[in-house]
């Protein structure tokens, strides 16, 4: 076969390939980064931390209140696809801070372009869990109460994944006596999640 059929071949099957874009949500401590840097590395994604960075600093914002207020996915998917073949990516992961959310309706326009996964757990082992993590690497400024600036910015998500219609999307990523599930295991479970 000639090579310009051949470029063609991978132009065509690329242009109509499922976009690759998850939206990772959860409990501080659940494991959002550390899910959402697995996936990158997986599946040659970029990894967009919206936890550390903000949504501003990629330039999602005006596309992710449209879609909050209109659900029309189709502008804030475009730009993150913008942004992972800029990178040369195969799909992008945007892992969210704790108190980011999204209700059932506006998962149900991605229709087939996002995969949405809630990383929980019961709140003793997140806390614990961020807990460790700010011991290792502190993100909450040293001044402040760790207790209360985790129940502050995880009161809204505790009520959140509560809701019957999240249900298909939560997994939990601890294992009895609150060890941590080997992430294969949460990816397993979180790639059955597809709509």
């Amino acid at each position: 076969m000639n090579k310009p059929w051949v470029r063609l071949r991978k132009l065509i099957s690329v242009s109509f390939r499922s976009r690759r874009i998850w939206f990772i949500f959860g409990l501080s401590g659940a494991g959002k980064t550390y899910f959402s840097d697995y996936l990158a590395k997986r599946d040659d994604l970029l990894h967009m931390d919206i936890d550390e960075h903000g949504i501003d600093h990629y330039g999602l914002r005006p596309d992710w209140e449209l879609f909050e207020r209109t659900k029309d996915a189709a502008p804030l998917v475009e730009a993150i696809t913008g942004h992972y073949k800029k990178a040369a990516r195969s799909g992008a992961v945007l892992s969210f801070p704790s108190n980011h959310m999204i209700r059932h309706e506006n998962i149900a326009a991605f229709k087939k372009d996002v995969r949405v996964v809630y990383i929980s757990d019961p709140r003793e082992n997140c806390f614990r869990s961020f807990l460790e993590r700010e011991e290792k690497i502190p993100r909450v400024p040293a001044d402040r109460d760790k207790t209360d600036h985790w129940n502050m910015h995880n009161e809204k998500m505790l009520q959140h994944i509560c809701l019957p219609d999240l249900t298909p999307y939560i997994i939990d990523t601890f294992i009895e006596g609150g060890t941590r599930k080997p992430v294969e295991r949460i990816y397993r479970e979180a790639k059955a999640i597809w709509r």
